[in-house]
């Protein structure tokens, strides 16, 4: 400024400090079956300060616990959040984990099986300080229903199911384990792999039973399997269900009772038959394939709007049937042994359209002339009918002339209109 001295120079230092990291759980939030849990918070940001919660609430600098550098021992369930803090920084997001505990499951002593006579049933859980209760009736048990197993074994005298559960507070319960024990009964009755029914393949079914030591005979006629009348089941050879059958299966074992007979009916059905291309309306002659994708599939048909018969109708070879006009074709599949199809119908239409005459041609073109012209008409279909007017309306055979050869001619102003007929064609 004139007449003034230069101020001072005045300076100014900002340092933009990025917010804190947040807080980071060693080991992290999950499910787990051993307690305690020590879990350790760390920050990445150098001395930042945490503070946590073990209630669920958002720690601050005022109401967190301030962390130490001590893991925390969890033994239950447990919700941490955390937040770090530093001077001169912004505080870092909040982190939480949740920490679950599993309780393991019951384990029983002597195992589910089978078993000569009666048996006492210890059960315990690895979880400490964990409880077990259990049922005998068949309903589930709970940490609040159910048995309290008080430690002393449990006596079997007949073929009873067990479920137990064990729990601790803080903890889930374990799964609801269902152990079987079979005291000098029966063996258990046969299951197959698949349950009978109605089915439209063949596949091969499997057959188990407990104990899994037993010998199992079965049968594919329908009659009562035993020991003197049947096949042994050879587990790495399903049973092939490749006709209707009736399977039967019975179980035996060495000082046991034989299981009760196991029945299942198979019934198999062939698909249905299908029609390529499918029933509809068309322009020209169809070639018309039929088909089951039932393997080995026989297909017997009719074209006039019957009811196929089997090994009595005609039956499909392969070749593709000719529709040159409307058709409905019946089918029906079956495979030997196996129970038929429906029958399924194809209705087509065949609808070739007319062909049209060619539009007639006038010879000289329009124009304008300075004498008379002689004119003919003419199209390129044969024998078609050419009908014209001179000054008139739209040409018909019942209002023109017919043309002929060698044409007319044209001294005047003159308006010719003309139009190809033929039988059989759509008029030009």
């Amino acid at each position: 400024l004139a007449d003034w001295d230069d101020s001072v120079i005045a300076s100014a230092s900002y340092v933009v400090n990025a917010p804190v990291a947040a807080p980071v759980f060693s080991p992290g939030g999950g499910y787990y079956s051993v307690a305690p849990q020590n879990v350790s918070i760390t920050s990445s940001t150098p001395g930042a300060e945490i503070r946590y919660t073990l209630d669920g609430s958002e720690p601050n600098q005022l109401t967190g616990l301030l962390y130490d550098g001590t893991p925390i021992a969890v033994n239950q369930y447990t919700r941490i959040r955390a937040r770090a803090y530093k001077a001169d920084h912004v505080d870092s997001s909040i982190s939480q984990a949740e920490y679950f505990f599993m309780t393991a499951n019951p384990v029983l002593n002597p195992a589910a099986g089978a078993y000569p006579g009666a048996i006492a049933v210890s059960m315990a859980s690895s979880t400490p300080g964990a409880s077990i209760r259990y049922t005998v009736d068949g309903a589930d048990p709970t940490p609040t229903s159910g048995i309290v197993y008080d430690g002393n074994p449990i006596d079997i005298t007949q073929s009873s199911t067990l479920r137990a559960i064990a729990y601790r507070d803080g903890w889930m319960s374990s799964n609801v384990v269902i152990p079987s024990y079979v005291i000098n009964g029966p063996v258990n009755a046969p299951q197959f792999s698949i349950a009978g029914g109605d089915y439209y393949s063949a596949f091969n079914v499997g057959i188990t039973t407990l104990p899994s030591n037993a010998v199992i005979y079965y049968t594919t006629d329908g009659s009562d399997p035993s020991e003197s009348n049947g096949f042994i089941y050879n587990p790495a050879t399903p049973v092939p269900i490749n006709v209707n059958t009736v399977l039967k299966a019975r179980a035996y074992l060495f000082n046991w009772q034989p299981s009760p007979i196991s029945t299942a009916i198979y019934n198999l059905f062939t698909r249905p038959v299908t029609f390529n291309p499918v029933a509809g309306t068309y322009s020209s002659a169809q070639m018309v394939t039929l088909s089951s994708i039932t393997p080995a599939a026989r297909i017997w048909f009719t074209t006039d709007g019957s009811d196929p018969v089997i090994d009595v109708s005609a039956e499909y070879d392969g070749t593709p049937i000719n529709v040159a006009t409307d058709m409905v074709i019946k089918a029906i599949a079956r495979v030997d042994g196996w129970y038929p199809s429906a029958i399924t119908s194809a209705a087509y239409i065949i609808n070739i359209p007319l062909p049209q005459v060619v539009t007639p041609l006038i010879n000289p073109p329009s124009g304008v002339y300075t004498a008379a012209v002689d004119v003919s008409i003419s199209t390129t279909t044969p024998d078609a009918q050419i009908w014209y007017t001179r000054n008139g309306p739209d040409p018909t055979p019942l209002n023109v002339t017919l043309h002929t050869d060698p044409g007319f001619r044209v001294d005047t102003n003159t308006v010719v209109r003309a139009r190809a007929y033929k039988d059989g064609f759509v008029v030009s």
